[in-house]
């Protein structure tokens, strides 16, 4: 992939996601699990998409790895090729998600719940990025007078201090990964373009329907995901160390 290919794919990713932005209240609190479009799913439905959605993950990697070689053994060694752009994908998400500080939709929307977001932080466009401490709610141990909701404040990057990944939704993890493996498969298999497509497109949207992410999560990690697949499988980043068999 060329630098103004990349370039442009980023840029896009980028204006899809300040385009997505003012429709992530309303998408989730109408479509996620907040607005109760989601519990309304029959259970094979929400299996499958729980299934699908870790197209990108480990396992995934592993089923893929054990498909090509045992397939295709020529092109095994382009599997590092793969991996490393996965782990250079996982990288960079997270250090995005440590500069944006964004909060996940469970703690915005967590009225459900009980953990009420405190006022001011209420907002899915509260970012903390890195150098602003975030109140992030929590139950306080039990007493007589029932549980008590609490507030531990945090920043992004302070993950000793069990932030989970509460404030890590930008962007999508699981919709990078999903980009980052398609993109390295496309240049392997281009015959597979509309499926692997197709399991992006099924990724980005159950992060969405399953309330793990916003629209504009899924956006900006499609985006990012797709241009480091592609870099890390045109550049060779691994394979061209190996030595082919004489």
């Amino acid at each position: 992939m060329t630098g103004k290919r990349a370039a442009l794919i980023l840029g896009a990713g980028g204006l899809a996601t300040l385009a997505l932005m003012p429709l992530d209240s309303w998408v989730m609190t109408t479509i996620g699990p907040f607005g109760g479009l989601t519990e309304r799913l029959g259970g094979d439905v929400r299996r499958e998409l729980e299934f699908a959605q870790q197209f990108g993950a480990f396992t995934s990697i592993v089923i893929v790895a054990l498909v090509i070689l045992l397939q295709d053994r020529q092109r095994f060694p382009r599997v590092l090729d793969l991996v490393a752009g996965v782990l250079a994908n996982a990288l960079i998400c997270n250090l995005l998600k440590m500069g944006f500080g964004r909060p996940r939709p469970r703690i915005v929307f967590g009225e459900a719940s009980g953990r009420v977001p405190m006022e001011g932080f209420d907002s899915p466009h509260a970012f903390a990025f890195f150098w602003r401490a975030f109140p992030l709610p929590r139950d306080a141990q039990p007493d007589v007078a029932g549980v008590q909701l609490t507030y531990l404040w945090a920043r992004s990057w302070e993950v000793t201090k069990d932030i989970s990944s509460d404030l890590w939704s930008l962007p999508s993890s699981h919709a990078a990964a999903a980009a980052c493996t398609a993109a390295a498969l496309m240049r392997l298999y281009p015959r597979l373009s509309p499926l692997l497509i197709g399991l992006m497109v099924i990724v980005a949207c159950a992060r969405v329907v399953f309330g793990a992410h916003y629209p504009s999560d899924v956006a900006l990690g499609a985006a990012v995901g797709f241009v480091i697949g592609s870099i890390a499988m045109d550049g060779h980043w691994v394979s061209r160390f190996i030595k082919p068999k004489a």
